[in-house]
């Protein structure tokens, strides 16, 4: 459902079971309006980050469209002087 292609795999029932099940439409109803709420929860703290105040719309938009969170252990080491940067961390 996820990616409009043929099924991957076949399953085959070897006793009783129940099993749960959504169609498409539903399926994609759900993820777009999740994938909708996080665009707006990201583009509001987005907007606050001071660093990012000379963004438009559009471009804080596409920074919310990809940004992860990422969580760290007390003393892990989130980046270190003199390491090359790969990320671009908002603390």
């Amino acid at each position: 459902l996820m990616y409009n292609c043929p099924r991957a795999a076949t399953v085959v029932c070897k006793g009783p079971c129940t099993t749960f099940a959504l169609d498409r439409q539903t399926f994609t109803r759900i993820l777009r309006s999740t994938a909708t709420d996080r665009r707006k929860d990201w583009i509001g703290f987005l907007v606050n980050v001071e660093i990012l105040k000379g963004l438009n719309d559009e471009e804080r938009a596409r920074i919310a469209d990809v940004v992860q969170s990422q969580s760290f252990n007390d003393g892990d080491y989130i980046i270190r002087q003199g390491e090359e940067g790969d990320y671009f961390y908002i603390v």
